[in-house]
């Protein structure tokens, strides 16, 4: 099997498939996140030495202010002999203004489950027709630091429902199946 494609140095990533063969104190994946996906890619980042931004994506289309909307991924540390990866991820509007940044992510590392699910929770602001959805590394030490992303989510999440009763203690069952009805 051609592992060429594993050659990376710090500050790069790519697509694959398996970090099977990869390097000899990385985990062993044999397929990215997606149950039965066998031939599924992730992204396998090799982290820098400087914090900064490691990857962007444009989503163009469905963006709607009528909800609130879920971004998540699930991340594997690859190596568990140096510093663990950590990221947060940035949500910026179309003049690459920020309008959301999760908390700092530390990525541990753990063969027996590697993958983990990090998300964050944000709202559209008016006039916003595409956004930015950036990985930035905030790590700065050479050993450890690479890891596998898969499964980027962009999910719209419905407002919430406001339930509100009475102040009364005393309820007028028959007006309550009326209003139900």
């Amino acid at each position: 099997m051609n592992k060429d494609y594993c050659a990376l140095v710090p500050g790069q990533y790519t697509r694959i498939n398996s970090t099977l063969g990869c390097r000899s104190l990385w985990l062993g994946l044999p397929q990215d996140h997606t149950p039965g996906d066998v031939n599924g890619y992730m992204l396998m980042i090799d982290g820098d030495t400087h914090r900064g931004e490691i990857f962007r994506t444009q989503i163009t289309s469905g963006l709607t202010t009528a909800f609130r909307y879920e971004f998540s991924a699930w991340i594997a540390s690859l190596y568990g002999g140096g510093e663990n990866p950590k990221i947060h991820f940035e949500l910026r509007d179309n003049s690459f203004n920020l309008i959301r940044q999760s908390s700092h992510i530390e990525v541990n590392y753990d063969a027996a489950n590697p993958w983990k699910r990090v998300s964050v929770m944000f709202d559209i602001p008016n006039g916003t027709t595409s956004l930015y959805i950036v990985l930035v590394n905030e790590n700065n030490d050479r050993d450890g630091n690479d890891f596998v992303v898969d499964d980027l989510s962009f999910a719209p999440c419905y407002t919430p429902i406001v339930a509100s009763f009475s102040n009364s203690s005393i309820v007028n069952k028959a007006l309550f199946v009326t209003m139900v009805q």
